[in-house]
């Protein structure tokens, strides 16, 4: 093999199959919770918002541990387009290196994939797959409950959410993501250990 005990970088792209503003699927895939981006505001941004977020943030958790076979040595977020700390992102980029390539191998049924397509294939499948999880989600409403309410906003708390499929299919999640080998982190370094 040619490849076998060679560390190598993976740049993905991922860009939202559902960009217009009535069919979001509400967070598409975020890396950051929203209190996280450096614009975070508590005074902007509704519970729905910061709800789309956290939606947003559970499939990137989930779509992390379905690629983190292979050995990751590191993995680098290169770009959230268009993201707020209240907005979804039109797309995310991020870059991969893994040290175990060699293990690049996936069998379903009668179709085996290899290197490249074994991780499109675990990303289309992310895509296509509901998560449910605890997540972090910012709360602006004030606090009116109880005798003396504080008034104050409730701020962070833990909801148990359903982020939605992407895509209806794994083969219609396919023209959303692109992935490409390269020589380094942002594809332009080489990095030695």
């Amino acid at each position: 093999m040619e490849n076998y005990g060679k560390s190598r970088y993976f740049k993905f792209k991922i860009t939202n199959p559902n960009k217009s503003a009535s069919d979001k699927k509400a967070g598409f895939i975020d890396s950051m919770p929203s209190q996280e981006y450096v614009d975070f505001d508590p005074e902007l941004g509704t519970l729905e918002e910061y709800v789309a977020k956290g939606l947003g943030y559970i499939r990137w958790l989930n779509l992390s541990l379905a690629l983190s076979n292979f050995g990751i040595f590191r993995l680098e977020v290169d770009s959230l387009d268009g993201a707020t700390s209240i907005e979804t992102p039109n797309s995310i980029e991020f870059t991969i290196g893994y040290e175990q390539t060699d293990a690049m191998y996936l069998k379903i049924g009668d179709t085996v994939y290899h290197d490249i397509d074994v991780l499109k294939y675990l990303t289309a499948y992310v895509m296509s797959n509901n998560y449910s999880s605890f997540v972090h989600v910012y709360d602006p409403s004030r606090d009116d409950f109880g005798k003396n309410p504080s008034l104050e906003r409730v701020g962070i708390v833990d909801k148990f959410l359903t982020a939605e499929k992407l895509c209806d299919t794994i083969d219609s999640a396919y023209p959303f993501i692109s992935i490409v080998e390269v020589d380094g982190l942002d594809g332009d370094e080489t990095i030695k250990f």
